[in-house]
């Protein structure tokens, strides 16, 4: 098994992380992609038809949410790109939350619908200064200030310009 992180703390198995990546899908949704599908594929094995089929549409279902395509970044220097598919719906400069420097950065909040891609890249190139798992509720992403209660990962990046 591969090593947990401080930010992910749950352990991935490299046979799922093979799957999810033959698959195009992110390893966190392969597992429950695959379950799925194979509850479909015993339910029209021992004939149960329209429960196969529905199971088999919500794996594809899944998957489909979990879908990690390849893409291809700009390579221009000071080019901060949306670190998510979606709508931004705030940019706000605030205090680093868990940080005792007071540090400020730059907050830019995207909203992801359902048929977004949910799998996040970084904005900027640059080194990981800080990982700090911060954990939260599960409120309605919609909703405002659910950013500052929801579970998240605060990931602190430094360009080559030393900026925060």
């Amino acid at each position: 098994m591969e090593a947990s992180t401080e930010s992910d703390p749950r352990p991935r198995g490299a046979f799922i992380t093979r799957v999810a990546t033959l698959l195009g899908i992110a390893a966190e949704g392969a597992a429950l992609a695959l379950a799925v599908a194979a509850l479909g594929i015993l339910c029209l094995l021992i004939g149960l038809v329209w429960t196969g089929v529905v199971l088999l549409a919500l794996a594809a279902t899944t998957g489909g949410f979990f879908r990690d395509p390849d893409r291809t970044a700009v390579t221009a220097g000071d080019v901060v790109l949306s670190g998510a598919d979606g709508r931004v719906t705030d940019i706000a400069e605030e205090e680093l939350p868990g940080m005792a420097d007071g540090a400020r950065y730059r907050r830019v909040s995207v909203f992801m619908s359902l048929l977004n891609v949910h799998v996040n890249r970084a904005p900027v190139g640059g080194d990981v200064v800080a990982i700090k798992y911060m954990p939260g509720q599960f409120r309605a992403a919609f909703r405002d200030h659910a950013s500052l209660y929801n579970e998240r990962n605060l990931i602190v990046l430094t360009d080559r310009a030393a900026r925060r």
